[in-house]
Parts: C-alpha cells; sequence; structure tokens
C-alpha cells in the first residue's frame, strides 16, 4: 500500500489546527521527518500515518479545533442579592466576637438576605506552619468555634455563600505536597452535614450581581492592596468592580475606567490573635470592617464606624 504524504497546510485542514505550524512544530518536537517535494508550496511533506498516530498516542496532543485557545473557566458560584453583606478573613476560631455581633445586628436592622465570604473562614491553626506566639489550637476547638459562627450566620440570614482561602486550603495543599490527595473544601465537610443549605465553593472566587453591577469577589494567592496597579490590572481583565480579601486591609477606590470600584475588604477575624514571628505581639496590623451592597451600591464599613451605624 502506498504512502500517503501531506504538506503541514492540508494536515492543518485535516485535523482541524487552526495553522500549519502547529503541525511543523509537534513533527519537529516528537521526531516525525519530512520529505521534499518540487512542487511549489509543498516543500515539506509528512508521512499521513506518522501523524495520525502521534495523536491517537498521545492523550496530551489534542486536536485543534478543540483548543483554537486557551479555554476560560467562567462557571463560578454566582450568586443574585440586592441586599448583602460580604465579609472576608473570620479566621476562627480567632475571630473578633464583639465585631462579629455587631455585624449580626447592622444586617438584622438593614434586613440583609445574604452573606458571602470571601475566604479564610477557617485560620486551620493545627495545620499551619507558620511559628506563632499563640498556644496552637486542636482541630475539634476551631470546628466547634465554627459550628458555631455557622448558627448565629444562619440564624440572620436566608443564605450563606463561602469561597476557599489559603488557609481553608491549608492542609489539602499540605498533604497535596506529600503525595496524598483531599478535598480543598475538607474544612466546610461537617458544617454542610449540620447545615446544606450553605453553599461552598471550590474556587477561590464567587460572583455577586446587584443593582445590575457585577461584583467578582476573589481571595487572589498574593496580596494586593488597593492604591497599587496590580489590582487595577485584575480589574480591568475581569469588567465590572473587583472585591478583594487575604491581605486584611480596608479600603475603597474608583477603578480606571470611572465607573467601576476596587475594595479591599478588611477582615473580620481579631488582628490581635492572627500574629506571626514577623509580627510583634499585640500590634494591630491589620484593618477590621466589611461591605454592604444593596441595589447594586457598595458602602465599605470600618470597625470603628458600626456603632454609628447601629444608631441612625
Amino acid at each position: 500500500m502506498k504512502e500517503e504524504y501531506l504538506s503541514a497546510v492540508d494536515l492543518a485542514k485535516k485535523y482541524h489546527y487552526s495553522n500549519e505550524n502547529k503541525i511543523r512544530d509537534m513533527a519537529k518536537r516528537n521526531g516525525i521527518k519530512y520529505i521534499r517535494s518540487s512542487e511549489k508550496g509543498k516543500s515539506r511533506l509528512y508521512n499521513v500515518c506518522d501523524i495520525e498516530n502521534l495523536i491517537a498516542t498521545n492523550p496530551h496532543i489534542v486536536q485543534g479545533k478543540h483548543f483554537t485557545e486557551v479555554p476560560i473557566y467562567n462557571k463560578f458560584l454566582t450568586v443574585k442579592s440586592e441586599n448583602a453583606i460580604v465579609v472576608a478573613d473570620f479566621h476562627v476560631p480567632f475571630i473578633d466576637i464583639e465585631f462579629f455581633e455587631k455585624i449580626l445586628k447592622f444586617s438584622k436592622k438593614r434586613k440583609v438576605s445574604d452573606l458571602l465570604s470571601v475566604g479564610d473562614f477557617f485560620d486551620q491553626d493545627a495545620f499551619s506552619y507558620w511559628y506563632k506566639e499563640v498556644d496552637r489550637i486542636d482541630w475539634e476547638d476551631e470546628l466547634n468555634s465554627a459550628f458555631k459562627a455557622v448558627n448565629d450566620i444562619q440564624d440572620c440570614f436566608k443564605k450563606s455563600y463561602y469561597c476557599m482561602g489559603s488557609h481553608d486550603k491549608r492542609l489539602a495543599r499540605m498533604l497535596a505536597d506529600k503525595g496524598k490527595n483531599i478535598s480543598a473544601t475538607f474544612a466546610y465537610r461537617e458544617l454542610k452535614t449540620a447545615h446544606p443549605e450553605i453553599e461552598v465553593t471550590y474556587h477561590q472566587k464567587m460572583i455577586l450581581e446587584s443593582g445590575g453591577r457585577t461584583y467578582h469577589l476573589e481571595h487572589p494567592k498574593t496580596v494586593m492592596r488597593v492604591g497599587n496597579v496590580s489590582p487595577h490590572r485584575r480589574q480591568s481583565s475581569l469588567g465590572g468592580s473587583l472585591v478583594f480579601a487575604h491581605g486584611h486591609k480596608q479600603g475603597m477606590e474608583r477603578a480606571w475606567n470611572g465607573k467601576d470600584y476596587i475594595i479591599a475588604l478588611g477582615m473580620v477575624g481579631d488582628p490581635l490573635k492572627i500574629h506571626y514571628h514577623t509580627i510583634p505581639s499585640g500590634y494591630a496590623e491589620w484593618d477590621q470592617g466589611f461591605l454592604w451592597v444593596e441595589d447594586g451600591k457598595p458602602t465599605l464599613i470600618f470597625k470603628d464606624e458600626i456603632d454609628w451605624w447601629l444608631k441612625h
């Protein structure tokens, strides 16, 4: 049987690649030789059987019709609410109980229906690889504190939503480094059993839609600060407003487009209890606060302001 040879152009059409350079690169990387042809425009011809065998036996090589560009995941948990509280960094059991109770009072007074927690609900102190100046907390104690907090949240709000943070994923990440695998949502498993109505997403992101405005709620892997370029670049790539946690700082400014917002949430945890070896004991480095979104309008509230809001 006579072997069939085709040019890179014809092979790209046959196997649905976006251009012939992908065929040439694939052949070169895998040592597939070509033969010369005197026909104009087809000086390099490749054995069709060699190319077919390469595609069939290498699962990492996918036909171009499936990946003409890098796929973008955009099916994040989306919450539609006209009256929501957005919080972050509870770091249970190091939660600021007094501040947390005032947030609940504020929410009841203004009939807020939903709470969205943007990562680090847990501290996972028992599994920490950081040296801390406080005694280690047993996982059972941390879980019990989480149960109390979620019970209070569910008594106050119609619905609550939780995305992952760096601390929430800590145990899964540490075990993965040792070749073991557990769900990154492990910390929420028992909370979900007790409260199946709460929503938990594996991703360090979720989306809030309110009053015709879109808020991208993220717990980024790297610390961002309001006033820096990085959150503005992130917002520009997403569209809508960007709300981020992880840095434990608080602030709000207009995005470069003059329409949307860049918002740093602050934390609900107690900064005097969460201190690493790089931070002096008793020094509150971080801001405490939360975001209230009503009919799409954002209001950033600092802990120092909460008593005024409760009186008015």
